[in-house]
């Protein structure tokens, strides 16, 4: 009878070792190079079949050492042969794939096309992205974040050569897709590419995409050679040109003054308004009166931008009604913007309408994300004074938005935090901390301090 049972030796060591007995036994390992040169042989197959089935395998296998014999049959005179050897250098991963999955980006099928820039989001962003237009007019009410994810690495010089070629054609499409990989995959080299574009007639649909994305990267050179965009007679535009320009107004006295300028020149109310919330957003300092006269609007958007620029042009002198606003104030995203105007003046008891904010719904928790995203040098420390007694799920929280920013000063916090007793939060500060480095590492250049 006992011998019907696994001796105990082994039975401990397949717990403790589970995935030595699952994984290929040793003989197949043993074979694997004589299975893979096998399947490498039938790429060259006359039959179209043969070869789908060799490069499904081959990915399945992921063989790094066929990764060449894959490229090679990117040229092959199948569309489909060609479509399953994208997919199967995606399922390989390695690095060596990265000029292949390029060179796929001029493949003659636009279908294969279309699955190599999926392949490389996949390979970069480690996630699928949607290849739909961004509308960027229902952004306008706050600052947007930067892209959720940055890329692990810099997207090699074949993709970047490719999709420059994308950007430089004919077909719209492709251009609108070009200009939307530049944002997730943060390729600064091509927003030169961009602003070449809108220095000819261009589309609305490429205009849209073009100013969402240099204003979500703060390509801020790029952005100031298209300062006039924000004068132009389309309505549509001139607010996706304002919001990609104001952006960058804190770091540029250009973008300031003639955000200024367009604003005291315009007799239009509903053009004046689309100015405004850009001179907020910028932090436009001969905009203060503005500013303070935005705090007893009738329109709870306006009193929102108004507490928002006095925060931002620091506008220590108007504390008292900012405060008086802030006790008066119905709307919860305006008094969210008054709260994050006065913890700027100095009024740090107001963290806890951040605390609150990230605790409450997506709105007002998008909301607080974005101040601490733009201001995390002044926002970041005060957070996590509190954070020892906060609620797991609100640190979990807090920890998913400091990830999203690109300052050197929330390291040490993360840092401090990857050797919680919570393996969770250990685990999410890792998380965070390794975005953020990423997120320094891809950046040009460093933000200029506030």
């Amino acid at each position: 009878m006992a011998n019907s049972f696994l001796p105990l030796g082994i039975i401990l060591g397949m717990l403790a070792f589970p995935y030595t007995f699952l994984s290929t036994p040793a003989w197949a390992q043993k074979d694997r190079p004589v299975l893979i040169h096998e399947w490498v042989r039938l790429l060259d197959s006359k039959s179209p079949e043969d070869r789908i089935r060799a490069a499904q395998k081959l990915g399945e296998l992921r063989a790094i050492d066929a990764v060449d014999d894959l490229g090679r049959h990117l040229s092959d005179p199948e569309p489909k042969v060609r479509y399953h050897v994208i997919r199967a250098l995606l399922d390989i991963r390695d690095p060596s794939i990265e000029p292949y999955l390029g060179k796929a980006l001029i493949d003659r099928d636009p279908t294969n096309r279309t699955e190599a820039l999926r392949s490389i989001y996949a390979y970069y962003l480690g996630t699928t992205v949607s290849s739909g237009l961004h509308k960027v007019k229902n952004l306008m009410l706050f600052r947007h974040f930067r892209p959720q994810n940055p890329p692990w690495k810099k997207v090699h010089p074949e993709v970047i050569r490719n999709l420059r070629s994308w950007l430089l054609g004919s077909d719209e499409t492709m251009q609108i897709r070009a200009i939307q990989a530049v944002e997730y995959l943060w390729i600064y080299d091509l927003t030169d590419d961009i602003v070449k574009l809108l220095k000819q007639p261009a589309s609305e649909s490429i205009v849209f995409a073009a100013f969402r994305t240099l204003g979500t990267l703060k390509a801020c050179p790029q952005l100031e050679q298209l300062i006039d965009w924000i004068r132009h007679e389309n309505d549509q535009v001139m607010e996706h040109a304002v919001w990609g320009v104001a952006q960058c107004g804190s770091e540029s006295k250009l973008i300031q003054q003639q955000l200024y300028q367009a604003y005291r020149a315009e007799t239009r109310a509903s053009r004046q308004h689309v100015y405004y919330r850009g001179l907020a957003q910028a932090g436009v300092l001969e905009a203060k009166p503005l500013f303070l006269q935005g705090l007893t609007s009738d329109d709870k958007n306006v009193r929102r931008w108004g507490a928002e620029g006095l925060g931002r042009v620091h506008a220590t002198d108007r504390i008292y009604d900012l405060a008086l606003a802030f006790l008066r104030e119905k709307d919860n995203g305006a008094r969210m913007a008054m709260a994050f105007a006065l913890y700027l003046l100095g009024r740090k008891e107001h963290i806890i309408n951040f605390l609150k904010a990230i605790d409450d719904g997506s709105d007002l928790r998008n909301q607080a994300a974005s101040y601490i995203i733009e201001y995390p040098e002044i926002i970041v420390p005060e957070l996590f004074r509190f954070f020892p007694q906060l609620d797991h799920k609100l640190q979990e929280r807090i920890l998913s938005i400091v990830g999203r920013t690109d300052s050197p000063a929330v390291l040490p916090y993360l840092e401090r935090l990857m050797n919680d007793k919570d393996e969770t939060i250990a685990v999410r500060a890792f998380e965070a901390l390794k975005q953020v480095r990423q997120a320094i590492a891809l950046r040009p250049q460093a933000h200029v301090p506030r």
